[in-house]
């Protein structure tokens, strides 16, 4: 901060330094403007002790030469009382001037060169001078009309000088020929340039330290989410292996607690945990007892007793209640299963397989008799065949039907085909809840399908 403070203060006087040599020079542009080349010249050596790095200081040196010498040529010119004063008084010698050639006048004086100076308290009236022009006025004025030929004539005014351009006028020389030094310029180039440099160099750095320091905490807390996860998954295992009959004992609570200690995990994290896994593996062991036909639902002494093996609560009971017997009601009946079939052994096979799977089965033999049971039975889901030797309405046709009917247009449809009709069916446009099952039937990739279509239905239901 200090070396920006210096900075910041040579930058203030270098610029007030320049300020001052400025209205020097604008002070010697009026000197100029009053024919006053002394106070002129005083000005601008002001202005070049102040600031001695200013382009504009030979400029005003080479004016006030050229005006003196331009006014002093002109003819009439007669110097100012503060001129005179300053320069001693001496009668100028005269001398021969040649007459014009175009005019010759023989025995008549030749006139003296320069203005006549005379001894008089009062002067001859001579020309009366104008006030001080600017250069390019100076330059820019006609020439002198030419004397009678009778009379002396002057010498005319000389040309000007063709190697120098015309100057502008005074008071537009510093608005137009003061801009500010270019920042590449001398070794002296205004201070104010270095330190807008260093100050974009430093917001730079800054930027740059900024978007660094915000990576690193973004990475760190990606770290810290992936750690916690891996460690919860861990304690999730330690958990499921510790519940899985049941609430573990003083040993296996001990072992836990040394888990959750040695992952880092907090105290809310354990409690929710803990919880989830709990109830999970309450609801594993009540699946299982009605898999095996040991819990009678009515029976509500198996259910207490499971309720105490696993420490469930009432309040959690009751919380999670809707969840446990949608569970049931899920696995022990999955839906009425329409089975479309003409060939008796296919009837046969699959109603007692499709039944033990959960399904209430409602068979028919040809699809006009299925469009008739359609109404009544409201399937979850229809497995039929292909092929009705004899009939108009085909497996395929029966299909057609079914997704014009806004009814049962999304109950998933399984259609049982042989080989090569199955590829040609698999290559057409079926929706995702449908699909082809080759004949004769595998029955664990037929309830592999039956689960894939009822979940594709649930995902379009809950998209909609």
């Amino acid at each position: 901060m200090a070396v920006r403070s210096d900075i910041q203060q040579q930058a203030g006087e270098i610029a007030r330094a320049k300020a001052a040599a400025k209205e020097c020079l604008i002070a010697a542009d009026k000197f100029l403007k009053d024919r006053q080349f002394d106070k002129a010249r005083t000005q601008v050596d002001k202005a070049k002790e102040i600031d001695p790095s200013n382009p504009y200081i030979s400029a005003f040196e080479e004016r006030i030469k050229m005006f003196e010498e331009q006014l002093k040529s002109q003819p009439g010119y007669a110097p100012k009382p503060t001129e005179a004063a300053a320069a001693p008084a001496a009668k100028p010698e005269p001398t021969a001037t040649p007459a014009p050639k175009s005019a010759p006048v023989p025995d008549v004086p030749k006139a003296p060169k320069g203005p006549a100076v005379t001894e008089m308290p009062k002067p001859a009236p001579a020309p009366e001078v104008p006030r001080a022009v600017s250069a390019a006025e100076a330059l820019n004025a006609p020439p002198t009309a030419k004397p009678k030929p009778a009379a002396p004539a002057p010498e005319p005014v000389p040309p000007p000088k063709p190697a120098r351009a015309a100057m502008p006028p005074p008071e537009t020389v510093l608005p137009k020929y003061m801009p500010e030094p270019p920042a590449s310029g001398p070794a002296h180039a205004p201070a104010s340039d270095d330190l807008k440099l260093k100050m974009d160099e430093m917001s730079r750095q800054i930027m740059e330290l900024s978007s660094a320091l915000l990576s690193e905490r973004r990475t760190r807390e990606e770290i810290l989410k992936k750690q916690l996860e891996a460690s919860v998954s861990r304690y999730r295992d330690g958990l499921r292996k510790a519940w899985s009959l049941g609430a573990p004992k003083e040993k296996g609570q001990a072992d836990l607690e040394a888990l959750a200690q040695s992952l880092g995990l907090e105290d809310e994290v354990i409690t929710s945990v803990t919880r989830e896994i709990k109830l999970e593996m309450y609801g594993r062991a009540v699946k299982e007892m009605l898999a095996k036909r040991k819990l009678i639902r009515s029976s509500s002494s198996t259910m207490d007793w499971l309720r105490k093996v696993y420490q469930i609560s009432m309040a959690e009971y009751l919380e999670y209640e809707s969840k446990f017997l949608l569970d049931l009601v899920t696995d022990q009946f999955r839906g009425t299963l329409l089975l479309v079939a003409g060939n008796d052994e296919v009837r046969r096979n699959l109603a007692p397989r499709m039944k033990s799977s959960g399904f209430a089965v409602v068979a028919a033999i040809t699809p006009e008799e299925a469009l008739e049971k359609i109404e009544r039975v409201s399937p979850t889901i229809v497995l039929t065949e292909t092929q009705f030797p004899g009939r108009v309405v085909s497996g395929v046709m029966f299909l057609q039907l079914l997704r014009a009917n806004p009814k049962f247009s999304f109950v998933p449809v399984i259609l049982l085909c042989d080989e090569q009709e199955a590829v040609t069916l698999q290559s057409s446009e079926l929706r995702d809840i449908e699909g082809v099952i080759r004949t004769p039937v595998d029955y664990d990739e037929l309830n592999a399908m039956i689960n894939e279509k009822l979940t594709a239905l649930r995902n379009a239901i809950s998209n909609i």
